[in-house]
């Protein structure tokens, strides 16, 4: 598990290192990019920034998969006792009423 996770952590620091490159190499490129307006250039850099953001979003989902789901598991079974505990809190309850 330990394992896992530094591996994780490494290859998502370096995907991110490779993106913030891309992502400067890029903006720098649309900086020197002739438009007709500069209206046109704030849109191609907005779109960029924009795509750049959600690539790496799901990058970094794609890389974490495996520990999201683990966690997602945990809470759905913390989720699960709450219910059953409270069901079994309202029972005795009302047994204790009637």
């Amino acid at each position: 598990m330990q394992l896992e996770v530094t591996r994780n952590l490494i290859v998502s620091a370096i995907a991110l290192f490779i993106l913030i490159i891309i992502r400067v190499v890029s903006l720098k490129f649309l900086d020197r990019m002739q438009t007709e307006s500069p209206d046109e250039k704030r849109k191609w850099k907005i779109y960029f920034i924009n795509s750049w953001y959600l690539f790496a979003f799901l990058m970094l989902v794609l890389i974490w998969a495996a520990a999201i789901k683990t966690l997602a598991l945990s809470m759905v079974a913390f989720a699960v006792a709450i219910i059953v505990g409270t069901k079994e809190l309202v029972l005795c309850l009302l047994g204790g009423i009637w």
